[in-house]
């Protein structure tokens, strides 16, 4: 059995057969913690989106 890291990172990644697809979206209604570690892993993705979009230090305008 697949656990959940591994079905979120196919979800995510667009990796997944429909049938995998419907089962994961009916499985997000009904498990709470699918449902939270699913949230937990799009926050971590956003906030590593929102830390390259931004410049690391004053000295990168400098060169």
């Amino acid at each position: 059995m697949v656990d959940n890291s591994e079905r979120i990172d196919k979800f995510l990644k667009k990796q997944m057969t429909p049938e995998e697809n419907k089962k994961f979206l009916e499985d997000l209604k009904l498990d709470k913690v699918l449902r939270k570690e699913a949230q937990m892993a799009v926050l971590m993705i956003q906030e590593l989106q929102e830390r390259q979009a931004k410049p690391q230090c004053l000295s990168s305008y400098l060169e």
